[in-house]
């Protein structure tokens, strides 16, 4: 269902973000500069990510293409976990200073996944996109879904962070796309629309 995948995405998006400010504390503290880098970070990479996942989505408007999508946020994710803090204590030893530190950390760590999990919007509504007169309430459509997921995304962080350390917790997210991914690919479309 690319309608789930929209949700997912924007969901992963969040509790990523919100995770990666986790995980940049220890080196940067918890200030505002930190949560400001974080977020000018993703905001930056996913309007990239929206741009090119636009352009992938008129070239390739297949649930194979979603579902690959899916699957290398997950890896990324899986990958830019391990390597946050070794990142950010490597920049914080440079004494780079105040606000740029966690940027570069930030920029380093998140752009990648966070601009690929950005893809799944504009593909989705490629994919849903059956009458070009109807492309406004589909496109509404999808990005309501998508910041539905972010806000669950948010509002389940305590309860990841409560049960489990970030790392794992971003691990479960990653299964969950990884796993969503492979069900697009496996399912036959009829039983998944």
């Amino acid at each position: 269902m690319v309608k789930l995948a929209a949700f997912l995405s924007g969901a992963a998006l969040l509790i990523l973000e919100l995770l990666g400010v986790r995980m940049l504390t220890p080196t940067f503290g918890s200030s505002v500069i930190v949560y400001s880098a974080v977020i000018a970070v993703f905001l930056a990479a996913m309007a990239i990510g929206y741009f090119i996942g636009g352009y992938i989505a008129d070239r390739a408007p297949r649930r194979a293409t979603l579902a690959v999508t899916l699957l290398a946020g997950a890896v990324l994710i899986v990958a830019c976990t391990p390597i946050a803090r070794p990142v950010a204590e490597a920049i914080g030893a440079a004494r780079l200073g105040g606000y740029w530190a966690p940027v570069l950390a930030a920029f380093i760590v998140f752009t990648l996944p966070s601009a690929v999990l950005a893809f799944v919007p504009p593909i989705a509504i490629r994919l849903e996109m059956k009458d070009v007169a109807r492309s406004g309430s589909v496109s509404g459509r999808i990005y309501a879904i998508s910041t539905f997921g972010s806000i669950i995304g948010t509002l389940s962080v305590p309860l990841l962070i409560s049960v489990m350390r970030v790392s794992y917790s971003l691990y479960a997210v990653a299964g969950v796309l990884a796993v969503y991914a492979a069900l697009l690919l496996a399912v036959p479309r009829t039983k998944l629309t």
